[in-house]
């Protein structure tokens, strides 16, 4: 309890085994019955902590990779979801905020952590209506530092799922930090919500139809961009990630690099008809996270490897990552610089 003032929970220690820390976490409380649940075992309260006898201390003792990250909460009675209270960390995720904790050797990115003097983009709103779909939304355009006074062309990121990955993953910091790096060239970002997400994203074949034939000509239209496939990349995750990896193989002369993170990808996903595009003509980046075996029953380590597998088998150009990470927007962001350094990387100095 000394270290806990000082240090917070988890407490962590090293394992017995190489590479594999001890994560100890606590609760002094009235409860009868302690339980974890988090990314570590698909958010099912059924590990329970140990209380110690004639006392109101609980605790767990768990292993992890030493570079594991991971969001949790802890169940009391079966009942009543608390964060960790002597754990000051939180995520806020698609279903709201979590505590979270990250083994010792868990680095996140530069460009996640933005210096005071970062030049940052501007955001502007979009409205887009499609015949084939019958309806219109508005989506947000992040434009450069610079694209106003310049007469450049830019390449163009499309985003699924656009406003989570703005208000959750921050991905307009993330790609302003990227530029001023050097890593990549000013892009745009074209931020796209859902209006029925589990219509349009399951492989949808009129809304891809209507991404790619209808919103990508009227960006194109209004703004000064690259309009050609390589100059074009699509980004999702979850079931983004699946409607991501569908439009670029359905429409390869409109999208030539495809982001897909811990897409939804199942056993009994049809690959073939998923993906039928020519080999030379899509890039993908793939990264899932090791603790993504139980998303909603569903294996999508499995899933991500089996497509993994797939693309290997048939010659498409494919990075694929994983990460002692869980289905959370605290994996997420930590992987766009590597797709977008994958996709549209600028040579080093010197190099």
């Amino acid at each position: 309890m000394a270290c806990v003032q000082t240090q917070g929970t988890p407490l962590v220690e090293k394992a017995a085994k190489d590479r594999i820390g001890r994560a100890i976490f606590l609760y002094r409380g009235s409860a009868t019955l302690v339980a974890l649940a988090g990314d570590m075992n698909g958010w099912t309260p059924n590990e329970a902590f140990t209380q110690v006898s004639g006392t109101n201390l609980f605790y767990r003792a768990d292993e992890y990779e030493m570079d594991t990250r991971l969001d949790y909460k802890f169940v009391l009675n079966d009942k009543q979801w608390i964060f960790d209270p002597w754990n000051p960390r939180r995520i806020t995720g698609g279903f709201g905020p979590n505590s979270y904790f990250a083994m010792p050797d868990y680095a996140p990115p530069p460009e996640l952590e933005p210096g005071p003097s970062l030049r940052h983009g501007t955001i502007e709103e979009f409205s887009f209506a499609s015949r084939i779909l019958d309806n219109e939304r508005a989506a947000k355009v992040y434009l450069p530092p610079g694209y106003a006074g310049s007469r450049e062309r830019y390449k163009t990121l499309y985003v699924q799922d656009g406003f989570d990955y703005l208000n959750l993953g921050k991905i307009n910091e993330i790609v302003d930090a990227m530029i001023q790096r050097n890593e990549i060239p000013p892009i745009l970002i074209v931020m796209v919500p859902p209006l029925d997400r589990n219509k349009e994203y399951w492989a949808n074949a009129d809304f891809a139809r209507a991404f790619a034939t209808e919103l990508v000509p009227a960006i194109d239209a209004k703004y000064r961009t690259k309009p050609d496939a390589a100059s074009r990349a699509v980004l999702g995750s979850s079931l983004g990630g699946l409607v991501s990896i569908f439009l670029s193989a359905q429409y390869p002369q409109v999208f030539a690099n495809c982001a897909g993170q811990s897409s939804a990808v199942f056993a009994d996903t049809d690959l073939e008809k998923l993906i039928t595009a020519p080999k030379s003509d899509v890039r993908f980046h793939l990264d899932v996270g090791t603790y993504e075996s139980n998303v909603s029953q569903h294996d999508l380590l499995a899933g991500n490897r089996r497509l993994r597998d797939f693309l290997q088998s048939r010659g498409y150009a494919l990075e694929y990552r994983e990460v002692h990470e869980g289905h959370s927007w605290g994996n997420w962001p930590a992987r766009i610089p590597e797709a977008l350094r994958y996709f549209w990387a600028l040579p080093r100095k010197g190099k």
